[in-house]
């Protein structure tokens, strides 16, 4: 059975968490931001978030093993 990418323990919204993932399997702002139909600016925002980046990281964490 595959495990989730991300932990339930975090409180991002269903967009946030995928944009999360997204980014830590490589894709660039535009293009996540383009696949969730938001502004690129709002992705460099929730990058200044310490809950986004550390979902980000925590996803690539997952693909590097």
């Amino acid at each position: 059975m595959l495990e989730p990418v991300m932990s339930t323990s975090t409180q991002l919204t269903p967009i946030r968490a995928a944009a999360a993932i997204a980014l830590a399997f490589g894709l660039n702002f535009s293009a996540v931001a383009a696949e969730f139909d938001i502004h690129r600016s709002t992705i460099h925002n929730w990058m200044k978030d310490p809950e986004f980046l550390q979902a980000v990281q925590t996803a690539q964490g997952e693909f590097e093993t």
